[in-house]
């Protein structure tokens, strides 16, 4: 199967380390946390636990292999899009989302298995779809951003969002 993966998020740029190992109250909390992410989103067999020894919450969904990570803030959920007549099988069109409050973002991860397969203008517009209906008053930021290149390839396509969490002023993309 192809999926798609698309993300919402405040563009961010983290260093990432080595993962230290977790005590063992530690992992046992974060496998616990994506048992229940799962039996919340009603995504057993869709998602598996894939919590590994550095003690971050971890679920994965089995078609794709995207794989998400939580920290236990309220914000966090598995995403099982709804289906209806004509609509992608039970599965095929999932999300998780979670939240970094140190850093301000809330980053939403989404696969879907589309068939036919859509173009690279379609996939954005449907992302952008999903910023204004998770977000009505989205306004389009007209700023420049930043844009992935591969040789021999045209740039990717992005669009960005101003959006207000908490009364602050944010940027979300597609």
């Amino acid at each position: 199967m192809t999926f798609i993966a698309a993300m919402a998020a405040a563009p961010v740029a983290v260093a990432q380390d080595a993962p230290a190992r977790a005590g063992a109250e530690q992992i046992a909390a974060s496998r616990a946390l994506a048992d229940q992410l799962i039996a919340d989103g009603d995504a057993a067999g869709i998602f598996v636990n894939s919590t590994k020894d550095d003690g971050v919450a971890r679920v994965t969904h089995v078609a794709s292999g995207m794989t998400c990570t939580f920290d236990g803030g309220p914000e966090d959920r598995v995403y099982i899009f709804p289906q209806g007549p004509g609509a992608i099988p039970r599965g095929e069109d999932v999300g998780c989302v979670s939240r970094d409050d140190a850093l301000k973002i809330d980053l939403t991860l989404y696969a879907t298995h589309y068939r036919p397969l859509p173009d690279e203008t379609e996939v954005l517009a449907i992302a952008r779809q999903g910023i204004v209906a998770r977000w009505p008053d989205a306004l389009p930021y007209t700023g420049g951003l930043p844009a992935t290149t591969m040789e021999g390839r045209a740039p990717t396509q992005s669009a960005a969002y101003k959006i207000r969490i908490d009364g602050a002023e944010m940027l979300t993309m597609a």
